[in-house]
């Protein structure tokens, strides 16, 4: 289940209203009540409503090894701006392994070269292991381009020996709980 915290549907000047996604877990549910467990280092307070819960059947128990990846599209420039892509560009754009709502998976041993969105790049994941790998020259065409990973809401992420020639990110974390990184280069 994924939950949306906010305080309030607008936007005003003088108070925050987040968007949060958490993973959790529900533990009962009685008439209109709702009692979930879930971990995260930060405090939401008292004032701050669940608004929207999404169950889903996360995919369990993958691994992916020894790949290498290249994009064979002609990447010679950088774009500055996202507006400024051309359609037919953005569809030639590779996301190499994309994985949504996993759990207790690993990718190991992966390389790519020349590919403009991540080499790996997972979303609502739980236990997640990325280790070995390597992205070289990837076309940084843009802002969220160049990454050899990126977890996205992930809870307990691991990531070791990633190593990026001339990129943008070799990691990039958003929303993410109790990571682990180690020799990145």
């Amino acid at each position: 289940v994924k939950v949306y915290i906010k305080t309030s549907d607008t936007q005003s000047i003088d108070r925050l209203t987040p968007f949060v996604i958490v993973l959790t877990k529900v533990i009962k549910i009685e008439g209109n009540k709702v009692w979930i467990e879930y971990q995260t280092p930060y405090d939401f307070g008292t004032d701050y409503t669940f608004t929207q819960f999404r169950k889903f059947q996360p995919i369990q128990n993958v691994t992916i090894k020894n790949g290498f990846f290249q994009d064979i599209n002609n990447w010679d420039y950088r774009i500055e701006s996202q507006s400024e892509i051309p359609t037919d560009v953005l569809k030639r754009c590779v996301c190499f392994i994309n994985a949504t709502g996993v759990s207790n998976c690993k990718f190991e041993n992966i390389h790519a070269v020349n590919t403009t969105n991540p080499v790996v790049k997972v979303s609502l994941g739980y236990d997640v292991t990325v280790d070995n790998l390597s992205l070289d020259r990837p076309a940084i065409t843009c802002g969220g381009k160049g990454y050899g990973v990126q977890f996205e809401n992930v809870l307990y992420g691991k990531v070791s020996n990633i190593y990026g020639n001339y990129v943008r990110h070799c990691v990039d974390f958003s929303g993410c709980y109790f990571t682990e990184k180690k020799k990145i280069r």
